[in-house]
């Protein structure tokens, strides 16, 4: 059995996934596949994908019709074979060489069903910490504002469905990792172990994820006083969203 499976998803960028790929192939953690997934587009990506899993026995793809991001994760993780999964999308890179084996070292330990690391993004030079708690469960996660990104986590394969919720169009990624949680602690290490493009949401996705995330936290953490923390923490978001917009428009 492979041990980690990286799921690539790929649209129209494959200068992105020759970065990618690159990176991958640079880790120091050699047990791995990567299964990659391109979707309908009209650039090399799919003669980029053909031609690094000519290279490299371990790098398999698949060509799909448009089903969005999560339902191609989705195709990626019915592709893999590994006890653990990581999701680095097309333009996104391992940040070095020993990135997979810090994740692995914490993850093989059985105790944690994700484990969390730093990433940069683009060009930045200032790393962006993964949550504050060096452990951390379902409620710690829920309600921290740095959550990190799927790009800088390992998973676990121990929740009884694995795949993305497709019903929610901009929150699977937090629903994803809090059904993990409900399962078995996470851990954050201290380390940068992605790179990632930035790819802004806009304002108006960024109220209807809110409203997802709230959605989420209310069947996950059900008790009442998690439902009052919850209204409590999203009004309060919402409306320093709101006056930041409104501050932005009176300069």
């Amino acid at each position: 059995m492979v041990t980690i499976s990286v799921v690539t998803v790929v649209r129209n960028n494959a200068n992105g996934l020759t970065k990618t790929l690159d990176s991958l192939l640079l880790q120091g953690f050699r047990d791995w596949e990567c299964n990659i997934v391109v979707g309908e587009s009209e650039d090399e990506s799919l003669v980029i994908a053909e031609t690094y899993s000519r290279r490299d026995q371990r790098i398999n793809f698949m060509k799909e019709e448009s089903k969005g991001i999560y339902g191609a994760m989705n195709d990626g993780i019915l592709m893999s074979r590994g006890q653990y999964l990581n999701f680095m999308n097309a333009g996104d890179v391992f940040a070095n060489n020993k990135a997979l084996e810090l994740l692995y070292q914490e993850i093989k330990t059985g105790i944690y069903s994700v484990v969390i690391g730093n990433f940069v993004v683009d060009s930045e030079t200032t790393p962006r910490t993964a949550l504050s708690d060096k452990t951390f469960n379902q409620f710690n996660f829920a309600f921290n504002r740095n959550w990190g990104n799927h790009q800088a986590m390992v998973f676990a394969r121990r929740v009884p469905d694995q795949f993305y919720d497709r019903k929610y169009k901009i929150a699977a990624d937090f629903d994803y990792v809090l059904r993990h949680l409900a399962e078995a602690p996470g851990k954050r290490i201290p380390y940068v172990v992605a790179r990632i493009e930035s790819g802004g949401v806009s304002d108006v996705n960024l109220i209807a994820g809110y409203a997802e995330k709230f959605k989420i936290r209310n069947r996950e953490l059900n008790s009442a006083i998690h439902k009052v923390c919850n209204f409590v923490w999203t009004s309060a978001a919402i409306s320093k969203r709101s006056l930041v917009r409104i501050l932005a428009l009176v300069k």
